[in-house]
């Protein structure tokens, strides 16, 4: 089998990173050897322990159990073509992560969305509001990088399962899905206690269902929704977590009546099944690999550090229609999805993370 030219990358930056030219049937083992002949990998130590990681998981136990990362034990019967990936620019790279450094690296499952009961959460760009467009351009943004099951490479605990990664200043907007009875009411909230926004979306008829609705921007003021690093939020130590976290939550509206006097009613729950389009399960698998896997991310903590939810300059567009009385279900029945914030340290390191480190497999 011919031969093709590989990046190995170990940590952020040129001085992290090798290439050999190798036969995509090569042997783990035989490419580990390689490695550590050309000095760029050393073997097991007490605070070194290199792992390759796998490019492709099938799922929450597996990432729960290996973090994504492939067992030396299995070296010998794996080729490359198991932790293979293939950049935009059509470059071969292969991750390998030390499990045993200070600050391991971030470990998880590429998703197009957070899932918890009835509710749908997606995080995107603001492509919708001119000001957020314009200042998303001017910092070079790049879509948010969204994983889900995050676990420190070393195994050690974690303080949060959904992440979202964005470049610093990144203005964002939400797109809610969930069950709808007679409607819902949404609310996102940090863990600073400041509300982004406390609003209802009403069903246009009688049936239930599922309903989406899209935020931009603070209710109130309407200014845009922004991501901030927690340099410029004045954040120290132990706040850091409460930066960092965003709760998004819906319940159920029972009974609701309009302005124009009109009334709707329904108590009807939701269905056992997740919310979104028909045939959303095909496009996750296309999203995150064939067959259903997931793909399998990999966030250098040295290119990252704690970000949150800021008001931004500028305001969306956003109108909202009046009520006139409302009847919901208590937030102790509530569906809550629960989003971590990261914001990467400088935008080479979002280029390198986001079109290399997160690359596609091959």
């Amino acid at each position: 089998m011919s031969s093709i030219d590989i990046t190995f990358h170990k940590g952020l930056g040129a001085e992290q990173a090798t290439k050999l030219q190798l036969p995509v049937d090569t042997t783990l083992e035989k490419v580990r050897k390689q490695l550590e002949e050309a000095h760029f990998l050393v073997p097991d130590q007490a605070d070194v322990k290199y792992r390759f990681v796998q490019t492709k998981t099938k799922s929450k136990t597996d990432i729960d159990q290996r973090r994504g990362l492939v067992d030396p034990e299995y070296e010998d019967q794996l080729t490359l073509t198991k932790v293979l990936r293939r950049d935009n620019d059509g470059n071969y790279l292969v991750l390998v992560t030390n499990a045993k450094k200070k600050a391991p690296d971030y470990m998880g499952m590429a998703t197009d969305s957070f899932v918890q009961g009835s509710l749908r959460v997606h995080v995107a760009l603001n492509d919708d509001d001119h000001a957020a467009v314009e200042e998303n351009g001017r910092i070079r943004a790049f879509p948010p990088l969204t994983m889900t099951d995050v676990r420190p490479a070393d195994g050690s605990a974690s303080n949060f399962d959904n992440v979202c990664v964005v470049v610093d200043g990144s203005i964002i907007a939400f797109s809610i899905t969930s069950w709808a009875a007679a409607g819902y009411e949404f609310r996102i909230e940090t863990g600073m206690g400041e509300v982004v926004t406390d609003m209802y979306a009403v069903r246009d008829d009688t049936s239930s269902g599922y309903v989406t609705i899209g935020v931009r921007g603070y209710e109130g003021s309407e200014r845009l929704i922004k991501v901030v690093g927690e340099t410029a939020e004045q954040i120290l130590g132990h706040d850091r977590v409460k930066l960092q976290k965003a709760v998004i939550k819906t319940r159920r509206i029972v009974e609701v009546t309009l302005n124009d006097g009109s009334r709707h009613a329904n108590d009807d729950h939701a269905p056992a099944h997740r919310p979104g389009p028909e045939g959303e399960s095909a496009l996750l698998a296309a999203f995150t690999g064939s067959g259903g896997d997931r793909l399998v991310c990999d966030v250098p903590r040295e290119g990252v550090k704690p970000g949150g939810l800021a008001p931004a300059r500028g305001t969306s567009g956003e109108t909202h229609g009046g009520l006139r009385a409302v009847k919901t279900e208590d937030w102790q029945e509530a569906s809550v999805v629960t989003v971590y914030f990261l914001v990467f340290r400088t935008w080479e390191d979002a280029k390198e993370i986001v079109g290399s480190y997160n690359a596609p497999p091959a």
